[in-house]
Formats: structure tokens, C-alpha cells, sequence
């Protein structure tokens, strides 16, 4: 009895640990993900230090709503509550269009005017490219 009590408390032990270390990973990938892209667009757009503080935090503020957005769209595919993929994609495409102009609107803040027509000149760039690639496709012959 002592024993199945004290395999019961390590697994009880050990699942709070891994929840916590996910938590941990999390928070070191949203911030590494805004460290980057702040890092990214200090070379592209010549930001002073002023500005990439800024735009980091905003950044952050970005990564970890994208985050939870995942989140809630996995436990709603997980729940069986959402059962067509096709409802989920156009949910996640909207939000993710939502945060994409709200995350334009607070930059357009921190950017000078010539920065933000940079900015954008390179986001449609890379919108185009992103549409012009292939797409692969299997075949099941």
C-alpha cells in the first residue's frame, strides 16, 4: 500500500513538473520568436535602441496572443467541439488576419513614415513570394 501511495505521488510529481517546464519552453520560444524578428527588423528598417524596445515588446505581446490563439483552436479540435477543418482554417485565417492588422497598427506607431513604407514593401514582398511558391502535391498512384 505505502509503495502504490508512493508511485501514485512521483507520477502526481511528475506531471506538475512537465507542466511547468512546457510553460517555460513556451515563454523562451515567444520570447526568442520577438528577439529575432526585433533583431530582423532593426537591420532591415536602421531602428534606434528606442524603437527596438519598443518593437519588442510589441512583438512579444504578438507571439504569446498567436500562442494562445493555438491553444484554444487545439483544445477545440481535441474536444471533438469543432468538427470541420474547414470551420477551424477559416477561424484561425480571421484571427490571425486580426492580429496581423493590429500588430501593423501598433508598429505604424513606433516606425517613422519612411520606415513604415519600408515595412510594408517588405511584407508584401514576402506575401508574394509566399503565394508565387509551388505547392507540393502527392500522388497516390
Amino acid at each position: 500500500m505505502k509503495n502504490l501511495l508512493l508511485i501514485a505521488i512521483t507520477f502526481f510529481t511528475l506531471n506538475i513538473v512537465a507542466q511547468e517546464k512546457k510553460l517555460i519552453v513556451e515563454k523562451d520560444r515567444t520570447e526568442t520568436l520577438a528577439d529575432n524578428e526585433t533583431k530582423k527588423l532593426t537591420k532591415q528598417l536602421g531602428l534606434n535602441t528606442e524603437q527596438q524596445q519598443k518593437v519588442h515588446a510589441i512583438m512579444l505581446s504578438h507571439f504569446n496572443e498567436e500562442l494562445q490563439m493555438k491553444k484554444k483552436m487545439k483544445q477545440k479540435v481535441t474536444s471533438k467541439e469543432v468538427i470541420d477543418k474547414n470551420e477551424v482554417r477559416k477561424v484561425t485565417v480571421k484571427q490571425r488576419q486580426k492580429y496581423s492588422k493590429k500588430l501593423d497598427d501598433q508598429l505604424k506607431e513606433v516606425f517613422t513614415e519612411d520606415q513604415y513604407k519600408n515595412y510594408s514593401a517588405i511584407k508584401l514582398k514576402q506575401k508574394n513570394t509566399k503565394q508565387k511558391a509551388p505547392k507540393k502535391r502527392t500522388s497516390f498512384k
